[in-house]
């Protein structure tokens, strides 16, 4: 008996919304649980570094991103994307990347925290600002928005300092536990984003995967830039200023346009936004190879 497709695709839906909800405080705890506090605190005290991440990410970022998109004839619903994930740096898998990337992270934990604090005054300004300057209806409370990133990012990565520095054994304990579940509901999330991503890829036509490819190439290398000499650094501060929080995609999509369901074209979004990051990291491997270094 042939399954019914829109039953199909409700179902990936549903488990996908819960699968993130579950993921992303998973994967910060977890992470964050091997971040010395003292580290993290140390990362603080470098005000003109987290200065230049909050131009870049929350100021210069959207303003060429939005710029770049006017020279394209985009469907709405990836230019609506494109646009919220430009002004929301600071999202949870930026711990995992910088991890897996070798980037430094308690940096990268440092600067999410940050920018997840400035969103709730960036954000609904630029929501503002392109709902004048494209034909979309963007908006966001300050409030909303906080009270939804911040139990995803936030308080896991607070939960997770504070165990890891004032009880440390029990901490060594729930790490490899919670290590395991994040891997598990990460496998399980990739799984269902990527089965609803390829119905969402309808939208990507060719000026839609350049549109993107160059947004994400802007906030990356923007971003990589403003990290100083050190490479571990820039790593973390130009995966950060790529990886616009997909939370706050479906918030703004759910508040802007409440009969539409952006999910699978979101996921979509998601996967050709990985996929030009591990390009520009595959090539920042093979120039440092054939000059002899390593990352």
């Amino acid at each position: 008996m042939n399954a019914d497709p829109q039953a199909v695709k409700e179902m990936l839906t549903g488990a996908l919304k819960v699968l993130l909800h579950l993921t992303f405080p998973t994967i910060v705890l977890t992470i964050s649980l091997k971040v010395p506090l003292r580290e993290f605190l140390a990362e603080l005290r470098r005000p003109a570094l987290f200065l230049k991440i909050l131009v870049v990410g929350s100021l210069l970022v959207p303003y060429i991103t939005a710029g770049l998109l006017r020279l394209f004839d985009l469907p709405l619903v990836v230019l609506g994307i494109v646009l919220v994930a430009s002004v929301a740096p600071g999202d949870s898998f930026a711990l995992l990347e910088a991890q897996g990337k070798k980037g430094k992270i308690s940096l990268a934990a440092a600067t999410m925290a940050w920018l997840c604090l400035a969103m709730p005054f960036t954000v609904p300004a630029w929501m503002a600002l392109f709902s004048r300057w494209f034909p979309l209806n963007l908006k966001v409370g300050a409030a909303g928005l906080f009270a939804t990133i911040a139990p995803l990012t936030l308080l896991p990565l607070l939960a997770g300092l504070l165990l890891s520095e004032y009880a440390p054994k029990f901490s060594a304990r729930l790490h490899p536990v919670a290590k395991q579940l994040s891997r598990f509901l990460l496998l399980a999330a990739v799984v269902a984003g990527l089965a609803l991503g390829v119905k969402g890829f309808a939208h990507f036509t060719l000026p839609s995967v350049t549109a993107v490819f160059l947004a994400t190439t802007v906030a990356l290398l923007l971003g990589y830039y403003c990290g100083g000499a050190d490479r571990s650094d820039r790593i973390s501060m130009g995966l950060t200023s790529s990886l616009g929080n997909f939370a706050v995609i479906i918030l703004v999509a759910h508040l802007s346009y409440p009969q539409a369901h952006v999910l699978k074209e979101s996921a979509a979004f998601v996967i050709v936004r990985w996929c030009v990051i591990m390009f520009w990291f595959l090539f920042l491997r093979l120039r440092l190879r054939l000059r002899g270094e390593s990352l």
